[in-house]
């Protein structure tokens, strides 16, 4: 008996740290080893302005320029302000990374190299990931068990974006959800009567270090403060002094620096204005919102049903929950902060994985995660509990599917956001809407039906408009529509508009003007006019330079009407092409099969003989290719199911 009481304390104390040890490696490996990343994105000169502060004392990349004009044909995350080269997104990751980046300069890297710095941000955003999952369970501590408080952070960051975005890349996020963390974490132990002097002094500090990192946690901020003057008056004053000499000395930085009182990324305009839209390029408040949270391509509780069973808990406890003054903190910042990125013209995150603009608030949830479990696991046993349990595992195991499995270690997910096979996501927004092709599951085959429900509605609504084929008209593989050939329009009117007859209407974009001290830190390309092509590739892969790769089993080659020819007049369908592999290829026009050739690895015309009579005179015409041999390149990233290359065709 006395052993068992000697070993009974030891392992309730040893117990939490191996696990807490064991998770801590599962959250790391799960980042670092991905094959999934984020490195080229935004985040790419994050780390050489680290590196430039260090070596030169100084945030321009003067010293860099030769290295960003070799590596980037168009640069949207660099520009020039007066006679400087600066990268143009918020300066804190850069700051706090510094001393990340010394081991990598003390091995004689640079961030100028494209691989050292990708080597450099998975290690640094693996870390961070880690340092936010101990953060969050120092937070979980104060309402759960040791190992329940663990479980329960491990789940959220696992089945979230605070994986599947903040593991892919050193985004600005990462730093911004780690300083607000510590923010919670600091606000929870003054809610817990655990505060200590330096208290107020750090919670000013990390405030301002979380908008330095990203202006959007204004929102967060200015909820801190009134709640500091509402609930702990006593600390909220050396907390805002803190705050505000900070921000006052990053001001005049700034105004040395820029000639502007704060950089131009921290502007307000760039709140609801990022890419310079017309207010008619706006997406409507309401399907923006359903498209942050319950859209297959974007929706927070699609990919981490774990916060949408919080919320439920937390309405269903309300009555206890209301009595933390901290919850309404959450509301407030949770309700604020969608608000805010559903406004934004790509409230989507560009080529994101999941509800990536939601991530800094992520948080807040999991501290609403941990006050539900609490108030949960201390009411009376009650008949319906072991369907709660269920619900519980089924979302845990929903979650961390989605986003440390698909978003971390699927390959195929990358295609989704239309690199190889069109469209990109920004081009065509209305497909996050579609459930036929959730990110969360994409295949090839996900892929080519994507491209085709894309072509179909701009050739709908006369986005795109095949002209008249002229026999005899060689059509070269180089043609393949690309994204930048179709304009923008308001792609929401299908979902929006009642009224039947009322077609969209292209929006052009103005113009976007980069001066000495103004610009925009993204690229837009405005629209154009409808393109009258000569031929719509279904199916297809973007153009190379002498042709291009079917990327489905069916592709379709669509033109406009051909001229009418004299009854029993036989054509010739001659395709220039070669194969990945040995490809049989059944062909068929208008749904009738004309006959199958056969494409080795080298280039061969191929002909078909068919009657004059398959082809439209008043309406497209379809040419679809069956390709039934069609598979990835081996030993090699390139996942498209490749087919045949086409580098030209024609009817005579």
């Amino acid at each position: 008996m006395p052993a068992a009481n000697t070993i009974g304390p030891r392992t309730a104390v040893i117990l939490p740290i191996i696990l807490r040890l064991a998770l801590a490696l599962l959250v790391f490996a799960t980042a670092y080893y991905s094959p999934n990343t984020s490195t080229n994105s935004d985040a790419r000169y994050t780390l050489l302005v680290s590196e430039a502060i260090w070596q030169q004392q100084t945030i321009r990349l003067d010293a860099y320029r030769d290295a960003i004009d070799n590596q980037q044909a168009v640069e949207w995350r660099v520009g020039e302000i007066g006679e400087h080269l600066y990268y143009l997104y918020p300066l804190g990751s850069s700051v706090l990374a510094v001393p990340f980046v010394l081991p990598f300069l003390f091995m004689g890297q640079s961030m100028s190299v494209p691989a050292h710095d990708a080597a450099a941000q998975n290690l640094v955003s693996a870390l961070v990931v880690v340092a936010i999952f101990l953060v969050l369970d120092r937070i979980g501590r104060y309402y759960l068990p040791p190992v329940s408080s663990l479980l329960l952070a491990a789940v959220c960051v696992l089945g979230s974006t605070l994986m599947s975005a903040l593991g892919t890349a050193l985004w600005n996020q990462d730093f911004t959800v780690l300083c607000v963390s510590v923010c919670l974490w600091l606000l929870v132990r003054l809610e817990n009567k655990a505060a200590f002097p330096l208290l107020p002094w750090l919670l000013g500090l990390f405030l301002f270090l979380s908008y330095l990192c990203r202006p959007t946690t204004a929102v967060f901020i200015s909820l801190v403060l009134a709640f500091l003057f509402l609930r702990h008056r006593r600390y909220f004053w050396l907390t805002a002094l803190t705050a505000f000499v900070l921000l006052v000395s990053f001001s005049l930085f700034s105004r040395y620096e820029y000639g502007l009182w704060l950089p131009p990324y921290y502007l307000p305009s760039q709140l609801g204005g990022l890419l310079n839209y017309s207010s008619q390029q706006t997406t409507p408040l309401p399907l923006a919102l359903y498209g942050l949270l319950l859209s297959p391509s974007r929706g927070l509780f699609v990919y981490s049903p774990i916060f949408l069973l919080s919320i439920l808990g937390a309405l269903y406890y309300r009555r206890h929950l209301k009595r933390h003054a901290l919850v309404w903190l959450i509301v407030f910042w949770v309700v604020g902060h969608v608000l805010i990125v559903a406004r934004f013209p790509d409230w989507w995150g560009g080529f994101s994985f999941g509800p990536r603009l939601l991530t800094d608030m992520l948080p807040g949830l999991v501290l609403l995660t941990f006050l539900t479990a609490q108030v949960w696991l201390s009411a009376p046993a009650q008949r319906g509990r072991w369907l709660v349990w269920a619900l519980f595992l089924t979302a845990v195991t929903i979650s961390i599917t989605i986003n440390s499995y698909v978003g971390m270690f699927d390959r195929h997910m990358w295609m989704s956001h239309g690199f190889t096979v069109p469209p990109h996501v920004g081009q065509a927004p209305f497909l996050l809407f579609n459930w036929r092709v959730p990110q969360f599951v994409t295949t090839p085959m996900v892929i080519c039906e994507r491209n085709r429900i894309y072509f179909d509605r701009v050739m709908a609504e006369s986005k795109v408009s095949p002209g008249h084929y002229t026999i005899s008209q060689h059509i070269s593989g180089t043609e393949a529509i690309q994204m930048r050939d179709i304009p923008a329009w308001e792609w929401w009117r299908r979902w929006w508009r009642t009224d039947e007859n009322d077609t969209a209407v292209s929006t052009p974009a103005p113009p976007v003007a980069i001066h000495s001290r103004t610009f925009l830190p993204l690229v837009f390309k405005p629209a154009g006019f409808s393109p009258n092509l000569n031929t719509v590739f279904v199916g297809w892969s973007l153009p190379g330079a002498d042709g291009v790769w079917s990327v489905c089993p069916t592709t379709d080659l669509i033109i406009g009407p051909v001229p009418m020819s004299a009854p029993g007049k036989q054509r010739t369908l001659t395709i220039q092409a070669r194969g990945h592999g040995i490809q049989p290829v059944t062909v068929a026009i208008n749904g009738e099969t004309v006959g199958q050739v056969t494409f080795g690895t080298e280039f061969t015309a191929e002909q078909l003989t068919f009657p004059s009579t398959h082809l439209h005179s008043d309406q497209n015409n379809t040419i679809s290719f069956d390709i039934p041999n069609a598979s990835p390149p081996e030993s090699s990233d390139d996942l498209r199911l490749l087919g045949i290359f086409l580098q030209e065709w024609v009817i005579d």
